[in-house]
């Protein structure tokens, strides 16, 4: 049985109507219905609020039976990007650690090293920035990669494909500068994290 089917003979067992069911669980006649029509599933949370609502157990209400239902492909599936994004962040972290390395090289380089040597902290600066923005570049790529897989599914696809569309083309931006010299490298920087904090904001606002 699936979670639909499972919502639905809840709500007739207790004899009441989708708006009564959706006040005493503080959501709206249409969250039940699609529920019901299984047009979309309750998170983590809800289902406690249901499990203790209406007195039903929770592995009920995941598993639904011997087999394996939507709600317990969902939970997994949930499970399975959230390792996926704390993998991203950590990797991005790494990316902002080298970016503030490089910084730090740069005004050493900057202030401190001798004018008449050659700035071998400058040019350390530049590799750690570059070392940087390629770990960004990696995560843009996984990201873009992953959209273009989910557009079946997902009607806003194009939408989300833009933070990691930045991401890489801002990486691509900062090396450009690198070897040719035109063009500020601090706009692909930019243009690099604005595209990382769009993956991350369409990741939390996922339903």
């Amino acid at each position: 049985m699936n979670f639909g089917e499972q919502i639905k003979q809840l709500r007739k067992s207790n004899e009441i109507t989708q708006q009564e069911m959706g006040a005493r669980l503080g959501v709206s006649r249409q969250a039940i219905s699609h529920w019901e029509n299984n047009r979309n599933l309750p998170d983590i949370e809800m289902l406690i609020i249901i499990s203790k609502e209406f007195d039903i157990s929770l592995d009920i209400l995941i598993l639904g039976g011997n087999d394996m239902n939507n709600m317990t492909e969902k939970i997994i599936r949930d499970g399975s990007e959230l390792r996926k994004m704390k993998m991203k962040i950590n990797a991005v972290k790494i990316g902002v650690f080298l970016f503030i390395l490089s910084l730090i090289s740069y005004f050493i380089g900057l202030f401190f090293a001798p004018i008449s040597k050659e700035n071998y902290f400058g040019d350390f600066s530049e590799y750690t920035m570059l070392s940087g923005l390629i770990v960004v570049f990696v995560v843009g790529l996984l990201s873009f990669s992953e959209r273009i897989q989910d557009k079946k599914n997902d009607e806003r696809y194009i939408l989300k494909m833009i933070g990691p569309a930045c991401m890489i083309f801002g990486v691509l931006l900062y090396t450009f500068t690198l070897w040719t010299g035109l063009i500020s490298g601090l706009i692909g920087i930019l243009l690099s994290f604005v595209g990382f904090i769009l993956i991350i904001f369409q990741n939390l606002s996922k339903e």
